[in-house]
Order: structure tokens, then C-alpha cells, then sequence
């Protein structure tokens, strides 16, 4: 059975909402734990444990939220900016 939104087509979708009540949206933030860790972390654990969550409850996974600032990531020669 597929619980991730993004993976399904819209009348998987139709189907799945019949009995599957909750939709769970996984958030994480964006920021450095150091060099030996993806930026994205934060989102890497929280989407596993959404889709581990979705299959316990019959609920199905929606899009990620990404969010955070990170000081970090505007130091002095790092010219890159997300905004």
C-alpha cells in the first residue's frame, strides 16, 4: 500500500482517502550540524518517521516542509543566499 502523497496519482489518491483519515506533513529545518551531515537532516529523519507514523495509523504522507535560517550559512565569503 503506497502512503506517500507524492507518489500516488490522483485516483490512488481518491482511494486512499476513504480510509485513511490523517495526513501527516513531515517539517525539518535546513541548517549545519557540521561537515560530516547533509544540510537537510532534519527533513531525512522526519520524512522516515512520517512514512513509518502513516503506516502504523493507515495515514497517508504529504509534502515536506522545509523551513529554518541558519546564521551560518551567511558568513563572511559565502555570497550564496536562499531567500
Amino acid at each position: 500500500m503506497e502512503y506517500k502523497l507524492r507518489d500516488m496519482s490522483w485516483s490512488e489518491f481518491a482511494e486512499r482517502s476513504k480510509t485513511a483519515k490523517t495526513i501527516i506533513l513531515p517539517s525539518g529545518a535546513c541548517e549545519v550540524y557540521g561537515p560530516h551531515n547533509p544540510l537537510g537532516a532534519d527533513i531525512l529523519v522526519a520524512k522516515k518517521m512520517s512514512e513509518m507514523l502513516a503506516e502504523r495509523v493507515n495515514g497517508i504522507v504529504g509534502p515536506c516542509l522545509e523551513v529554518g535560517q541558519s546564521k551560518s550559512l551567511t558568513s563572511p565569503g559565502n555570497d550564496r543566499h536562499l531567500s
